[in-house]
């Protein structure tokens, strides 16, 4: 998403219950989300029983953080089981190991939410999802009109001027208007990676200027509809009777809190981390670096800063190469965790929490609240503390680049111990 609200909207929908594991030992889960400071909500969450599950799962959790939209973020989240119990037919019979099964079971999943956002009956879906009101002025008046904007800025910076900060939210206003013109008749960029995302024209405005101040914009194409340019986030945590085992593709996180210590699930994907630069490169990719050096961003083609992700197909159409060594591409990291007495809950949370918690401090702020006080708040209560503790307290004014105006989804699942035992 691009240009923030006046006002952030601290409005939160949450979703509680509980999941039977381990017989009828119930895990109690909750899930929030709030909108914040953008111009849109585009993150959604999952939980499911092991009545919708396969391969000896008893519960399953995901946050999926959506960008240039939140239509394949809620496509995901509607389809994830689906697709799940389906990909565990196409799991090599030769693989005999319930780990190596597992693993290969749920990149199987990854992949084949891809494949889906390819057919025709997924467009309808995501149509569906998107919504929302739509422009009644053509994406060529408004690309005209953003064109004239810039010769003026250009010309009041060749004057010795400076555009001011709410011209420069118009502007990005602008453009994200633009990318989200659906034409019929409108064709893609020929490109890959080169269509405008909401996310891109708000880092590239705020963090791009000339000599003279004059604002720096490429023009803009006209973005392909559907899942081309739209993509999300996933990271998810399966339970097993033994195990806890988490499948993440991009850069929100999944953390076990086992005695009190917060215990990594997953890694980011980032352009610049070495092996996904590597793999950007070989796929006929590049990885730029956007903004001054106190806040340098890594773009992948200069557009999305993050390096794997299920949809923005328009990275993923090279058919000489398989899924995973697209340039950006939704094959997740496996990790997996045997289960102990020791364990205590699950936070999983998009990089809205992460871009002002440190793994333990998110951990420490949420048992704290829900564990060690005399009188332990509610799941529900803690979450929103917590949502409420990492929002930006004024994004228009923080500086260089405010931490917490992003949206924010985060859930808890208390672990029982493995086997149902009590302690």
């Amino acid at each position: 998403m691009g240009a923030f609200l006046d006002k952030p909207i601290t409005a939160k929908e949450y979703e509680e219950g509980c999941v039977k594991l381990d017989g009828d030992v119930m895990a109690e889960f909750c899930a929030a989300g709030m909108q914040g400071w953008r111009q849109d909500m585009e993150d959604s969450h999952l939980v499911l029983d092991q009545s919708k599950l396969t391969n000896n799962c008893q519960g399953m959790v995901g946050v999926f953080d959506g960008h240039g939209g939140k239509e394949v973020a809620l496509y995901v989240k509607e389809k994830f089981g689906q697709v799940f119990r389906e990909a565990g037919e196409k799991v090599d019979a030769s693989i005999t190991d319930s780990s190596e099964r597992l693993k290969s079971h749920l990149i199987e999943t990854f992949h084949g939410l891809d494949d889906d956002l390819r057919k025709a009956d997924a467009q309808v879906d995501l149509r569906r999802f998107k919504g929302g009101p739509q422009t009644d002025k053509s994406a060529e008046e408004i690309h005209a009109e953003i064109q004239r904007d810039l010769q003026q800025c250009r010309e009041n910076a060749a004057d010795g001027g400076k555009i001011n900060v709410t011209e420069a939210r118009s502007l990005m206003m602008k453009l994200m208007l633009l990318r989200k013109q659906n034409l019929e008749n409108a064709s893609s960029s020929t490109e890959p990676g080169m269509a405008f995302t909401d996310d891109d024209v708000s880092a590239s405005a705020a963090a791009s200027s000339g000599e003279n101040g004059a604002v720096v914009a490429a023009s803009p194409t006209h973005a392909a509809t559907d899942a081309d340019n739209v993509g999300c986030t996933a990271v998810v945590t399966v339970i097993t009777p033994d195990k806890v085992v988490c499948a993440n593709a991009g850069d929100s996180r999944a953390i076990l809190c086992r005695a009190g210590q917060a215990v990594a699930l997953s890694n980011d994907h980032k352009p610049n981390d070495p092996i996904e630069r590597n793999r950007i490169y070989s796929a006929g990719g590049t990885v730029e670096t956007m903004g001054p050096v106190q806040m340098q961003i890594y773009r992948v083609n200069g557009n999305l800063n993050l390096s794997r992700a299920v949809g923005d197909l328009t990275y993923k159409k090279d058919k000489t190469r398989p899924p995973a060594e697209q340039i950006i591409c939704s094959t997740p990291d496996i990790m997996e965790e045997k289960r102990s007495a020791e364990d205590e809950f699950l936070l999983l949370a998009c990089d809205g929490i992460w871009d002002v918690m440190t793994n333990q401090e998110a951990i420490d702020f949420i048992r704290e609240r829900i564990i060690t006080r005399e009188e332990p708040m509610s799941l529900k209560q803690a979450l929103t503390e917590l949502l409420d503790r990492c929002l930006c307290p004024d994004a228009h004014t923080e500086r260089p680049i405010p931490k917490g105006t992003d949206n924010m989804t985060a859930l808890i699942m208390r672990l029982p111990p493995p086997g149902g035992a009590k302690v």
